[in-house]
């Protein structure tokens, strides 16, 4: 009786216990600590564990000979019941990272089922592994996304930007120069290109790198609803141009907080500022509050709305990404490549960016030039200023219209990239699929052609025979067929000439 009732606790404690798995104990081991100490005790803990074991374990709960292989210290990674406490944790794990909720769905317990099998069959058989390949591929996509995409998409603007600042300008021509608007579209264009060509080029390198990003939501289950279509795009707007909004703001109170500072250690008392230090703290602040925006909008990206943890456990190509975790450098250099390459062949958008990025430059410069002509005119309470001073509330009114119109431009942009890509696409697509029309016509009028020359050919008259005819060349009792090209058609000699001469005169 003891040794029945140890088999059968072996079968019960393992499954229900809180501990079973999280030490990476062997079930020879939990059940030694888990042993009886008498047949009482026994037979008062089975009475228990019968009362508070759950009625799904029924289907699981097997005679005591079925489960003798599980007193073995090997792991069987491979059975049912290593199979079921495994999704047992991770169906805990997905519901805490998809924000709690109550039940999953059925496609996603499904998907759970299936992704478990693909996680044994890769080798991680216990949480601690799941635990450690979830970690591994965060700290790899958050290092990709956060610091690689986050200086990448902003590293062309800000050295834009510091190179206009260092009188980089005043080497364009001077009719150039006598206009503001032309002075903002040459400085637009320039640092839209730089900023273009860093970030479109960073992006497509560096997006193939990543494990498990914003693209795995193409992957979930269909009941797991994340922005598609126009719900994306308008997301994506709010959240950069938010971010864009909140790095640019502290811009607007630098002038007063300079004017403060030189005011207490310089002793200016007529309210003005630097103007060189005001534009070099000015292109400061945007750069290095430009980086930590980036990094925040790609931090935002890579979390998404299901959970990094439960995106990675439901994708349905869990195997693929596990095998490209695992890949060499060499290959991941070629992907990247791919990228880059795949973007030059694409420049419909980064063309339109630039532009974009280039006309509101412009509008800027004419706003700000405007702002300080009207703040600072001779006589004005500040026209008194020289020209490498001025009055602090006016460079905040500036600041304030650089913070406006470059929240709007990134909201233009942001709504303008994907109906400029769609469009080129479809252009792309409308050249291809016309070209091969094209060809197939052109190369069906040709066959058409041989066609009708080849069935043709037996049909045109034989200018040759009907010359040897004429001149007495030709064999008059031959039996060779010759065109008549009078009449247009095969005549047979011995039909034409059947009459002998014999009967002629006769």
């Amino acid at each position: 009786m003891p040794e029945i009732q140890k088999a059968y606790t072996s079968t019960t404690n393992p499954i229900y216990s809180p501990s079973h798995g999280g030490d990476g104990a062997s079930t020879s081991e939990i059940q030694e600590e888990r042993q009886p100490q008498n047949l009482e005790r026994s037979h008062a803990l089975t009475g228990l564990q019968r009362r508070t074991v759950p009625a799904i374990a029924a289907t699981f709960v097997r005679s005591p000979d079925s489960q003798t292989h599980l007193l073995s210290t090997r792991t069987s990674p491979s059975s049912p019941m290593s199979h079921h406490v495994m999704a047992a944790r991770l169906h805990h794990l997905v519901k805490a990272s998809m924000g709690g909720v109550e039940d999953l769905s059925p496609d996603v317990e499904a998907r759970l089922v299936e992704n478990v099998a693909v996680l044994l069959e890769k080798g991680f058989d216990t949480p601690e592994k799941v635990q450690k390949l979830l970690k591994q591929a965060w700290r790899h996509d958050a290092g990709i996304a956060v610091v690689g995409l986050g200086l990448t998409g902003n590293a062309g603007y800000a050295i834009g930007m510091e190179l206009a600042n260092e009188k980089l300008v005043a080497m364009l021509p001077p009719h150039i120069l006598r206009s503001a608007p032309a002075v903002g579209m040459m400085v637009g264009l320039g640092v839209g290109g730089l900023d273009v060509a860093i970030s479109v080029m960073g992006s497509a390198t560096m997006k193939p790198l990543l494990y498990n990003g914003v693209e795995g939501n193409a992957h979930l289950p269909a009941s797991i609803k994340v922005p598609t279509g126009n719900d994306a795009i308008m997301d994506s707007m709010k959240l950069a141009t938010a971010a864009n909004f909140l790095k640019n703001a502290p811009r607007m109170a630098a002038p007063a907080i300079q004017a403060a500072f030189e005011h207490r250690f310089d002793g200016v008392t007529n309210s003005s500022i630097s103007r060189l230090t005001a534009d070099r703290v000015d292109v400061a602040l945007d750069a290095g509050l430009g980086f930590a925006a980036a990094a925040a909008v790609q931090y935002k990206k890579l979390m998404g709305v299901t959970g990094y943890d439960a995106r990675m456990l439901l994708r349905d190509d869990l195997g693929a990404v596990i095998d490209k975790m695992n890949r060499s450098y060499t290959e991941s250099a070629i992907d990247a490549a791919k990228g880059a390459g795949a973007a030059l062949m694409s420049p419909a958008v980064p063309l339109a960016v630039t532009a974009t990025i280039g006309f509101f430059i412009s509008e800027l410069f004419a706003a700000n030039t405007m702002i300080d002509t009207a703040g600072h005119m001779p006589l004005g309470s500040h026209g008194h200023l020289p020209p490498d001073r001025a009055d602090w509330s006016v460079m905040t009114g500036k600041r304030a219209s650089s913070v406006a119109l470059m929240a709007l431009m990134t909201a233009t942009i942001e709504i303008g990239a994907p109906i400029v890509g769609a469009a080129a696409q479809a252009a792309t697509e409308g050249i291809v699929a016309g070209a091969g029309k094209a060809k197939e016509k052109i190369g069906g009028m040709a066959t058409s052609a041989a066609s009708f020359i080849n069935q043709s050919a037996g049909k045109l008259p034989d200018i040759g025979g009907w010359v040897a005819h004429k001149l007495g060349l030709q064999a008059q009792d031959g039996e060779e067929e010759w065109h008549d090209v009078e009449m247009g058609e095969v005549v047979a000699p011995s039909l034409r000439h059947n009459v002998r001469f014999e009967d002629a005169q006769s």
